[in-house]
């Protein structure tokens, strides 16, 4: 079995490092999801952070359509959300169409995700939030709607209650957490009926003390490098 992930910094691993810098990141822990079924599984990482679906098209997809996988996971959209402020519909349609379409053959599976709510989480002044999230919403239309045209699994991220969980995101409220890129590989394990050992499922809600404590360590990184603007 091979399994190929396509996508940005968080299909990457921003978010959740290992001891020694290396990012790990949700495909990885997906993939030792994978192995206890599949102990043969072949696992390949072409995400890039700062990825749009554009970037995808030009520099994942032939690597990932060489490796001729049986499972790819497509999260893409943020970026594209994220950094065109005047995002243009149709013309995202079309790439996410270019990117998922060749992948979508029989015998392959592909996963899609919409994008969480980085409106609310990120650390964006109060009167950016609305168009961003207007833009994330009309992104995740798309997705929806090509996941449908194409029969893909979809995890709806932004509809997912636990996304909104303080814990769920790292401190800079960009990127899932640790604790968040469990949440997402035990949700797309969930989703391929694939079982997740307990300790590696979703996070708990974090206690007042806990939460109190990251409200600190948030608080210092945004003095240090700012809000954005």
């Amino acid at each position: 079995m091979r399994y190929v992930a396509i996508g940005d910094s968080v299909s990457e691993g921003l978010g959740d490092p290992l001891p020694g810098g290396e990012l790990r990141g949700w495909p990885a822990l997906l993939a030792t999801h994978l192995r206890r079924g599949a102990p043969d599984l072949e696992f390949t990482n072409l995400a890039v952070r700062g990825h749009r679906a554009r970037d995808a098209i030009r520099r994942q997809l032939l690597a990932a359509l060489a490796l001729r996988p049986d499972l790819v996971t497509v999260f893409i959209g943020g970026n594209d959300a994220l950094l065109n402020v005047h995002l243009d519909r149709r013309r995202f349609a079309d790439e996410l169409d270019r990117l998922v379409a060749p992948l979508a053959r029989p015998g392959v599976t592909v996963v899609l995700s919409t994008v969480p709510d980085l409106a609310t989480a990120g650390p964006l002044l109060p009167p950016l939030r609305g168009g961003l999230r207007r833009r994330i919403e009309t992104v995740n239309d798309v997705i929806r709607d090509t996941a449908g045209r194409y029969d893909t699994l979809l995890l709806d991220a932004w509809s997912e209650p636990r996304t909104r969980q303080h814990a769920f995101w790292s401190v800079d409220r960009i990127h899932p957490s640790a604790e968040g890129h469990r949440l997402i590989a035990a949700s797309v394990a969930e989703l391929l009926g694939v079982p997740v050992d307990a300790g590696t499922e979703a996070p708990a809600p974090a206690s007042k003390a806990a939460l109190l404590r990251r409200y600190a360590v948030e608080a210092a990184w945004l003095l240090r490098h700012g809000a954005a603007a």
